[in-house]
């Protein structure tokens, strides 16, 4: 008997090496798509993590404000209070630029700012509140309001990982 080389045997012969390689290679995407995915969702927690300490000294600074009696200090307050809402609003941007699609918080944000800095904000005639005045309520309504929205934008935004 003649031993013919078998076509088939050949065939696999050379087309295996390729699949393995191609194998490991779409396996190795996965596995690096998949961490590089992770680390962003990390990155963004800490961001998260950043800006909730910030809105809560925040709101702490603002009902401090309110609830204390005018003295010479307020003018003081009044700019870190209008510099801690630009560096809430510059963070929450930067959220925006990593996920374009998501953190769409923009009216929790803008309620907060009018809670703290609405009304007679500025004026010289600062009258002290009470803690259970309406304005250090709403304050601390709209303070939970952005972070439960930050928080269910991030869950939205990395859902299925």
């Amino acid at each position: 008997m003649s031993h013919c080389p078998q076509p088939q045997n050949e065939l696999l012969a050379i087309v295996a090496p390729t699949i393995t390689w191609v194998l490991v290679l779409i396996g190795w995407i996965v596995v690096h798509w998949t961490t590089a995915r992770r680390a962003r969702r990390q990155e963004e927690l800490g961001m998260l993590a950043a800006i909730e300490k910030r809105v809560i000294a925040l709101r702490d600074l603002a009902v401090s404000y309110y609830t204390s009696p005018a003295s010479d200090s307020d003018s003081g307050t009044v700019v870190r209070l209008k510099l801690e809402l630009k560096s809430i609003v510059g963070s929450v941007r930067l959220l925006r630029k990593r996920q374009p699609n998501g953190y769409e918080v923009e009216g929790d944000i803008i309620g907060l700012r009018q809670a703290v800095t609405g009304g007679m904000f500025e004026s010289g005639s600062k009258v002290r509140r009470p803690p259970d005045d309406e304005k250090v309520q709403n304050i601390w309504s709209r303070v939970d309001d952005l972070l439960q929205a930050l928080q269910g934008e991030f869950e939205r935004v990395n859902r299925g990982f």
